[in-house]
């Protein structure tokens, strides 16, 4: 059974690929293996902010240490919510490091990440009741720009990935994409992949409206995708998009937007 499970992990690898890297010890099937069971609870972010509701829990398996059929071990698997437990036969080894991303895909067939726990140092040690839990916390992207912007002048967009509230770890690239700002009401903002330019700022000009003598809403929003080694199949960059913030919660960034024949200064 053992050899059986391992077999049907190298032919998702040899399906799958995998990332670069070193290895120092190379598996096949006859490589000692234990069954490891992988569970899920709410990490220390996720109790101040709610978990999102998803339909796919993905779990990406990695080891340094590790090379099979020639490539750096990985494995990844996707599952339906409330699907079967997450089970794999793994080689007998230290340093593996487990990844988990739950998902959804929206109307525009992007998939939307939701939540994310990584574990790494883990050790397989026997061959059965071996066990990982992976702490998930909802995935996020703090925005910020000028709140005072000038109709006609350039002003920047950036991201803070690193460590929102208490997370230090993240799905995402520092590399997105930012559709253009939209006056309000008009809020629905078009992301075409054909028009993506990924970067970990962006320029932008605020629009001139012609007439405007009072002052307007600028809204703005960021659209991320994820790390490569997340990624499973065909997949590209482009399969993903998480919005920052998010219109489907109704919360959006804004900047004030002058008149065009008032000028007020960016501040400093």
């Amino acid at each position: 059974m053992k050899k059986f499970m391992l077999l049907v992990v190298a032919l998702m690898l040899a399906a799958c690929g995998g990332g670069g890297g070193s290895s120092v010890t190379d598996v096949n099937s006859g490589t000692p293996t234990g069954v490891v069971s992988v569970k899920f609870v709410d990490g220390a972010a996720a109790k101040t902010t709610a978990l999102q509701t998803y339909e796919n829990v993905r779990v990406v398996i990695t080891n340094p240490n590790l090379r099979l059929n020639g490539q750096p071990f990985r494995v990844v698997a996707d599952h339906p919510s409330g699907g079967a437990p997450f089970s794999f036969a793994l080689p007998l080894a230290n340093g593996y490091v487990f990844e988990a991303l739950t998902y959804n895909t929206n109307a525009d067939g992007f998939k939307v990440p939701a939540d994310y726990a990584i574990s790494t140092g883990v050790s397989i040690t026997r061959p059965d009741n071996n066990s990982v839990s992976l702490a998930l916390n909802p995935t996020a992207a703090v925005m910020s720009a000028p709140g005072v912007v000038t109709q006609g002048a350039k002003f920047s967009v950036m991201a803070n990935l690193s460590t929102m509230g208490g997370r230090s770890v993240t799905p995402l690239q520092n590399f997105w994409y930012l559709p253009t700002p939209q006056r309000a009401p008009y809020v629905t903002f078009a992301n075409s992949t054909s028009a993506f330019k990924y970067g970990s700022a962006h320029g932008v000009t605020a629009p001139i409206i012609i007439g405007e003598t009072t002052a307007v809403k600028l809204y703005y929003q960021g659209v991320f995708t994820v790390k490569p080694n997340l990624l499973m199949g065909t997949e590209t960059a482009k399969s993903w998009a998480f919005y920052a913030p998010s219109v489907t919660f109704g919360n959006l960034s804004t900047s004030v937007m002058a008149p065009s024949n008032v000028n007020i200064p960016l501040p400093q």
